[in-house]
């Protein structure tokens, strides 16, 4: 019994340094910003937590989305301007796939890279293990994301 008694000591004693600290602890593969972002710490790319913000696009009309992408719009509150988002490359959105935390209106759908196939670009199915490349007038959904400053 007084061992059970001093371990809830120590663990109520951990609890509260680590609520009154101010160090970042995350046992999760990313972090949610407060500023409508959200960061995959294994890579240090920060998306955006909304993953339909602009619809189906074509890959120009998305391009150009993306990139005139700025603070004030699609719920951001991160102070980016326009420039800093970019379509992620297939590597980044079949990683970023596999975390599953904090998304919001995540489609079961196809998204774009901006990775080439052949004389398409690659795209990425959220809902199934699927990707392949279409050609860039078909309207696609894109999830927007940036380097870390």
């Amino acid at each position: 019994m007084k061992k059970k008694s001093i371990s809830f000591i120590w663990m109520a004693i951990f609890c509260c340094i680590m609520t009154t600290s101010n160090i970042a602890w995350s046992l999760e593969p990313a972090s949610l910003i407060p500023s409508g972002t959200i960061t995959d710490t294994s890579t240090g790319l920060i998306w955006l937590k909304n993953a339909d913000c602009f619809g189906k696009l074509t890959y120009d009309a998305a391009t150009a989305k993306v990139r005139s992408l700025q603070s004030g719009a699609c719920g951001l509150l991160d102070m980016s301007k326009s420039g800093d988002w970019r379509i992620p490359t297939l590597h980044e959105l079949r990683n970023w796939k596999q975390n599953k935390h904090g998304w919001v209106n995540l489609k079961g759908d196809y998204y774009w890279t901006s990775t080439p196939h052949n004389n398409d670009m690659s795209v990425v199915h959220m809902g199934f293990n699927s990707e392949g490349g279409w050609g860039k007038g078909k309207p696609v959904y894109v999830w927007p994301v940036r380097n870390a400053r």
